[in-house]
């Protein structure tokens, strides 16, 4: 597989389909708004500024710094081999499919591969070679072999399987959201705050020139996306996650999902529907403890029943933005049951040398989204 060049351009070529897909390359890996439709300046590429002036030019010589004019085989040569065939092995099956929405380069390849424009959100099946002219079908069909996202990168894409200089990855829920954004947080030049690191893309290195870590999508396709285990092995150093995330999850079946369906608002039976799409071929969903305090927050006298019945009785947050809680003060030296949540312990062996909790309540101890150790209290 070819390597992109540092500088490069592309003459524009208005009838080709593949040319609306390099502009959308262009805008999306440097942040500018071009359409690829001027016929005076028919040069489009980077040459080290991402201003829009700087990236569309009448002739290759205008550009800041020298760039190398490629054709759009040469571009898309740099991402995708030509022939399939000769990224395969006698081993890769000949006919082969892979889920929907794995990857942004899974979509990528289909998009130019398949025989459609593919979004890379129906949690449906992409086929390989196309059936009846239709890559996407909504089950896996006989002859086809289901491939993972390893084995699409291996023997599709033509990446080798040592771990890569350039890298990204995708969490696909909050444990691994909060492993990879403490991971971050500790080895890169920016921080990064918890709420929208879960189904985005981290890169390493940073990428240049927005010394940026985090995007909605690859940056580019000279990233490798990695698997969450291979994450843990590679750049954690380790085979399990040490932290936990801070919000409890709920693994519900579709059965009791249907349950709430039946006594929801019409907004909320759309919502429900919606996330029986996260596991299309099982029993199982699961949903965040943020979710069902969504749930419990929107229910009606006559609903809650029906969610405690799912759920059970959710325990109530503890407020400590103020000095008591429910007459009691967070911390008191040598306080009690009665009058204190926290005191220094004043008998027995860990005398003068640990804090008494009250034993009222449960206490955890958490590893929150910025990788600090807290102390979590909840009603009993």
């Amino acid at each position: 597989m070819k390597k992109l060049p540092e500088y490069f351009a592309i003459k524009r070529k208005k009838k080709d389909p593949r040319w609306k897909q390099y502009i959308a390359y262009l805008n999306g890996r440097f942040g500018v708004s071009l359409d690829g439709t001027s016929p005076s300046y028919p040069y489009y590429g980077y040459g080290g500024s991402n201003r829009y002036m700087d990236m569309y030019h009448s002739n290759p010589v205008s550009f800041p710094n020298t760039v190398t004019v490629l054709t759009l085989d040469e571009f898309f040569e740099c991402f995708f081999p030509t022939n399939i065939s000769q990224a395969t092995t006698n081993q890769f099956p000949a006919k082969w499919c892979i889920k929907d929405g794995l990857s942004d380069s899974v979509t990528k390849f289909f998009n130019e591969n398949g025989t459609s424009h593919y979004s890379g959100n129906t949690n449906s099946i992409l086929h390989y070679p196309a059936h009846n002219g239709k890559c996407l079908h909504t089950s896996i069909l006989p002859d086809y072999t289901e491939i993972s996202l390893a084995e699409f990168q291996e023997h599709v894409l033509g990446i080798k399987s040592n771990f890569p200089t350039k890298w990204t990855i995708r969490p696909t829920n909050e444990t691994e959201s909060v492993a990879v954004l403490t991971w971050f947080n500790a080895n890169g030049e920016r921080k990064y705050g918890p709420g929208d690191e879960m189904d985005y893309y981290w890169h390493f290195p940073a990428y240049e020139p927005t010394n940026h870590c985090l995007r909605w999508r690859m940056f580019d396709y000279t990233y490798t996306e990695i698997t969450f285990a291979e994450f843990q092995e590679h750049v954690l150093k380790e085979t399990h996650i040490k932290t936990q995330p801070m919000t409890k999850t709920y693994q519900v079946k579709k059965s009791e999902l249907e349950q709430i369906h039946h006594v929801a608002c019409g907004e909320w039976k759309t919502r429900i529907a919606e996330l029986t799409l996260r596991n299309p071929f099982g029993d199982g969903i699961e949903l965040t403890q943020t979710e069902v305090d969504n749930m419990f927050a929107a229910a009606t006298e006559s609903q809650r029943p029906v969610l405690v019945g799912v759920f059970g009785e959710p325990n109530t947050e503890i407020d400590l933005s103020n000095a008591e809680f429910d007459g009691l003060l967070l911390f008191e030296r040598a306080g009690t049951a009665s009058s204190t949540m926290i005191s220094v312990r004043l008998g027995g062996e860990l005398q003068n040398k640990a804090f008494y909790l009250n034993s009222n309540f449960t206490w955890e101890i958490k590893v929150d989204a910025r990788g600090e150790t807290c102390l979590v209290p909840t009603r009993k």
